[in-house]
């Protein structure tokens, strides 16, 4: 999530405070922009989340929760070894 927080077009910043994280049970965690019914904290969803990610017709896109998994999945490969050895034990 931090680095999509960095990577998110901040034009108007409120799509980058439409993101969150969910976590659901030990093993699930959602992490989204505008995703509606998500957030319970009063946050409203930026409803042009994925027009900015992928784009339109009229817009290029702007990637950025694309590339912030890309640069973020040696750290969850690690994160998921650590957790098997953990296991192990």
């Amino acid at each position: 999530f931090d680095v999509s927080q960095q990577l998110v077009p901040k034009d108007t910043t409120s799509l980058q405070h439409s993101g969150g994280v969910e976590v659901v049970d030990s093993s699930t965690v959602n992490i989204g922009y505008g995703i509606e019914g998500v957030f319970f904290d009063g946050r409203e969803p930026s409803k042009y989340a994925g027009h900015v990610e992928f784009g339109t017709s009229n817009s290029a896109a702007q990637p950025y929760l694309t590339p912030a998994f890309a640069q973020s999945t040696e750290t969850f490969k690690v994160r998921i070894a650590e957790k098997m050895k953990e296991l192990e034990r």
